[in-house]
């Protein structure tokens, strides 16, 4: 079970090459949809690769779901890997080190990176879209 702590995540979690561990983390979350997301993916569209984002708001973390990345992290069979921070801003921080890293010969890496970086700057414009109605509201 995940404990809950006070205490602001100082790195990002990532769990790679152990679907089963990565399923498991999923699986304990109070927040069931990315979970669902997963599944609806896997049952429609499993031979493409994927990316899913989602803000655990009780679970107070937001996770990174990538499914066939091109990273070379996985081993075998498996095909999942899983970021885990309580900040979307470290996530885009952390991706956009990756993209600076990452040379410009490595096209499919680049382009894989980009979408993220882009995926997790619309859930920021969002959230940040959302702070500033509730504090004009109220």
């Amino acid at each position: 079970m995940i404990t809950q702590t006070k205490e602001k995540m100082k790195a990002i979690q990532i769990i790679y090459n152990n679907d089963v561990a990565v399923l498991d983390y999923l699986a304990d979350l109070q927040s069931r949809e990315p979970l669902k997301q997963l599944q609806r993916f896997i049952n429609f569209s499993r031979m493409e690769p994927h990316c899913i984002l989602a803000k655990c708001t009780p679970d107070k973390v937001t996770i990174l779901i990538l499914y066939k990345p091109p990273f070379d992290m996985n081993e075998g069979d498996n095909k999942l890997v899983l970021f885990i921070h309580d900040d979307l801003r470290e996530l885009c921080k952390y991706f956009t080190r990756w993209v600076d890293n990452t040379t410009e010969g490595n096209k499919e890496m680049r382009k894989a990176l980009d979408d993220i970086l882009r995926l997790i700057y619309y859930e920021w414009a969002i959230t940040q879209d959302k702070d500033v109605q509730a504090d004009f509201l109220g």
